[in-house]
């Protein structure tokens, strides 16, 4: 997570579950004027694997033998003037109060002349772009950090981002992260062969003091 951006900042683990990477063009940004920044990204043991639509299967699962580039971008953050959608063609037309329709309070009412003209005009904003949508589902929202990020996106864009400074003062909570076979071999290394066999030293050599001291004692006794 970039630790420098309040969206994110202080935020536990999120659950982002069978998401995909996002692939954004640098060039583009660059043409419009916008800017990019990133939000959080996968750890560098990710891998991407193919869509399918008869679900995963276990070699899908598996981490790469051939490894994997990891740190792919799952969430970024563009400001900017955003291209007009309508640039090349008109604009829809706005219902007219005598459209057909079944409920009254379903029909938009018309735009004034000026607020037509004014919908083709570019104009700065912010859009907030995740590669997975399944991670504010109901029953993965409450999971980890996700209602405190969708929380902090939604204060952020709408009142601004001095409500998410106070919200990040909250209490924080950090799971373990996961370690590698290496990492187990060498824990359990330190644990139950390493510390014995520093006591194991360290008794040989207070051994070996003493029989010094006792030699030493004696012989100074006989003089």
């Amino acid at each position: 997570m970039n630790k420098d951006m309040p969206f994110v900042t202080r935020l536990p683990s999120l659950v982002y579950l069978w998401g995909s990477a996002l692939d954004i063009s640098d060039d583009a940004l660059k043409g419009g004027n916008i800017k990019k920044t990133l939000m959080f990204s996968s750890s560098d043991r990710s891998w991407k694997v193919p869509v399918s639509e008869t679900g995963f299967n276990r070699a899908m699962l598996e981490f790469p033998r051939s490894g994997s580039k990891g740190r792919f971008p799952l969430a970024v953050m563009l400001e900017g003037d955003f291209n007009n959608t309508f640039a090349q063609g008109a604009l829809p037309a706005w219902p007219s109060k005598e459209a057909a329709a079944t409920d009254a309070a379903a029909v938009p009412p018309a735009a004034p002349a000026e607020e037509k003209a004014d919908m083709g005009t570019p104009k700065p904003g912010r859009l907030i772009l995740i590669g997975c949508a399944k991670m504010f589902s109901d029953d993965l929202l409450p999971q980890g950090g996700n209602l405190s990020l969708l929380s902090n996106i939604v204060d952020g864009l709408t009142l601004g981002e001095d409500l998410i400074k106070i919200r990040s003062v909250s209490y924080l909570r950090r799971d373990l992260k996961r370690v590698t076979d290496r990492q187990k071999v060498f824990y359990r290394f330190l644990s139950v062969f390493l510390m014995p066999l520093l006591l194991a030293v360290f008794a040989f050599l207070r051994l070996v003091l003493r029989q010094k001291e006792k030699q030493f004692y004696l012989m100074a006794r006989e003089r």
